[in-house]
């Protein structure tokens, strides 16, 4: 039959209650899947507890990597219904590194496994392996074992004889603990988490954000202003900075995206010929919404004479954005530009 009795952890005499069951019943409470529509759990390092499992290279560089402590999640692959294992390593393991391949490099994984002999082999025991990839011109990452998680990918060089940090990458996944800890590369895929987990994106300028129908992550906040850096061209020849300065910030919330560009001319600056242009940022999301070409506010500074002038910004394309002023803002409109003046540029638009 298609339930699991007994159900954990009933108080019924004579039930029993199998490892298979407990561990499906407590990595039950864990946010997403190991695949989508998986029975099994998403696996992961704890965030909090010990030093989370970090890989290091040894105290005097050597073949050898040091794997710190910590507790994870291992989700079982071996069986549809196999459940998650609980691990944890409580002090520093040093563990070897094939010796280099004389002319060629290659990646090796170093992974926490587990070994179920219910169901391969006849190991029960959990371990901190180095999984040495195969030299090659184009070294590819070697497979992971069956129950296991990654902690980190090692790139060994020719003839190499120490392993650096710098020769090691990050792979750790993380627990779940309310909001989800992840990068922008290891983003859990479409369907392995609820509908409404947020998600913490710890690269991406502190960003939470939301599945949204269980298919499309939605962007819901940006806690801060992000620096980027326009570039200004024109339809025709292109200007140049110079000692002046050009600058722009942008932050999102839900959809929407302001943008604020500022520009102080300096005495070596060039201004081209033809319309001003300036590229906007560069958002880690859907594409712009131009329909209706989404319009802001701009200042511009003169001042050797008359003051600042009013003007506006527009969405000329998906990337650029173009100052006006009754009419094109140019070298010369709404004034002759020269050093000392500025402008200031706003816009909102939609993603």
């Amino acid at each position: 039959m298609a339930e699991t009795n007994p159900p954990g952890w009933l108080q019924n005499a004579g039930a029993t209650h199998t490892a298979v069951q407990q561990r499906n019943y407590i990595s039950g409470l864990l946010a997403g899947a190991n695949a989508s529509a998986s029975l099994v759990s998403r696996g992961g390092v704890n965030g909090a507890l010990g030093n989370k499992l970090l890989v290091t290279q040894t105290g005097s560089p050597s073949m050898a990597v040091i794997i710190k402590s910590g507790v994870a999640w291992v989700p079982g692959t071996e069986n549809a219904s196999q459940g998650a294992y609980g691990v944890m390593n409580d002090a520093d393991v040093t563990l070897s590194v094939t010796a280099a391949h004389a002319t060629l490099a290659r990646i090796d994984l170093v992974c926490y496994k587990v070994q179920d002999s219910q169901y391969s082999g006849a190991t029960n025991s959990s371990s901190l392996v180095v999984i040495a990839g195969t030299p090659s011109g184009s070294p590819a990452v070697p497979a992971a074992p069956a129950n296991s998680l990654i902690l980190a990918q090692i790139a060994v060089g020719a003839a190499v004889s120490s392993i650096t940090n710098a020769n090691i990458t990050d792979r750790r996944t993380w627990l779940p603990v309310g909001t989800i800890p992840c990068t922008s590369t290891t983003r859990p895929a479409a369907g392995t988490v609820p509908v409404g987990q947020m998600i913490f994106e710890i690269n991406t300028l502190d960003v939470l954000i939301t599945l949204d129908g269980g298919t499309t992550w939605l962007f819901v906040f940006v806690n801060a202003w992000t620096a980027y850096t326009p570039i200004w061209t024109t339809n025709a020849s292109s200007p140049a900075v110079g000692n002046g300065s050009l600058s722009g910030k942008y932050k999102w919330t839900g959809n929407t995206v302001n943008v604020h560009v500022n520009l102080s001319v300096g005495s070596t600056t060039t201004f081209g010929s033809g319309f001003w242009l300036f590229t906007l940022p560069t958002v880690p999301g859907p594409a712009i919404v131009t329909m209706g070409k989404r319009s802001g506010s701009a200042m511009f500074y003169d001042i050797s004479s008359d003051g600042p002038h009013a003007g506006s910004t527009h969405l000329i394309t998906d990337t650029q954005i173009c100052p006006g002023c009754v009419g094109f803002v140019t070298a010369t409109n709404p004034f002759p530009f020269a050093s000392g003046d500025g402008c200031d540029m706003d816009i909102t638009y939609d993603v």
